[in-house]
């Protein structure tokens, strides 16, 4: 209980790490095969629609209604990290918002906003790819079995993880479940993990960035996949932004650091 009302404060309420679930959500989906915006603008639609009550008409050339009841017979809607895994296990504890904005509970109107929005990121980028997987011509059930590939069933553990693993580490779910696709995907579509390489260089060239000697990086900043995104001569310091826990495929080098 205590773990999982320090996650919901440490997530819900800070905005650096709603930007950071939507950008891995966009990668992870990039690796699924959804390369233009229009399967998130579809998705977006039919949130619309939903927020409405209004299931008529069509969105991507599907009924607007046969899509809600596909998407939400297969786990599409709420199995992403917010809604999947936090909200889950403190389903009693977030529902009815309290209107005092100060206190600490799990009821705060700011914690519950902030979850209510992250679910909603969360659930246009799952939406998106099972659009794009029908577009393509999977099947409602194949195109569910992708989302669960890339974005993750997150209540899909045994029991001994819910039990143990998850209170030893506190995102144990999202490890278990990246590091392989991540893996996966190094060996699979090397040539669109070696886009990632070229965007950095890409930056750093632009800012014009010395890169740093690697043995005066201190480790925790080294081990962490820095992009330099500026240098100061005159004080011989160097500027970095760590991408891993910003793009998934860079916790594959928390593991490599972890084995070292």
């Amino acid at each position: 209980g205590a773990q999982n009302w320090w996650k919901m404060w440490s997530l819900g309420a800070r905005p650096a790490y709603h930007s950071k679930n939507t950008i891995g959500n966009l990668w992870n989906n990039y690796l699924g095969g959804v390369t233009t915006p229009k399967p998130y603008l579809d998705a977006g639609a039919l949130q619309v629609k939903i927020a409405k009550g209004n299931l008529e008409g069509k969105i991507a050339g599907y009924p607007v209604k046969d899509l809600y009841d596909a998407m939400s017979t297969r786990g599409i809607f709420g199995g992403g990290q917010y809604g999947g895994d936090i909200a889950r296990r403190m389903e009693e504890s977030i529902q009815g918002a309290s209107k005092n904005p100060l206190t600490l509970s799990t009821k705060n109107p700011i914690l519950q906003g902030g979850f209510k929005m992250g679910q909603t990121i969360e659930d246009n980028a799952r939406m998106a790819l099972y659009i794009d997987q029908l577009n393509k011509g999977s099947s409602l059930d194949q195109a569910a079995k992708h989302v669960r590939k890339y974005l993750f069933d997150y209540g899909d553990v045994s029991d001994f993880e819910k039990t143990y693993a998850k209170r030893i580490l506190p995102f144990y779910t999202w490890s278990r479940k990246n590091i392989p696709l991540q893996l996966e995907a190094l060996a699979t579509q090397p040539d669109k993990i070696n886009k990632i390489n070229l965007a950095i260089n890409n930056v750093q060239q632009a800012n014009q960035v010395e890169q740093p000697d690697l043995a005066q990086v201190p480790s925790y900043i080294r081990d962490q996949a820095p992009l330099y995104v500026g240098s100061n001569k005159e004080t011989n310091t160097v500027s970095a932004i760590p991408l891993q826990g910003l793009i998934p495929t860079f916790d594959v080098t928390g593991l490599t650091s972890f084995l070292n």
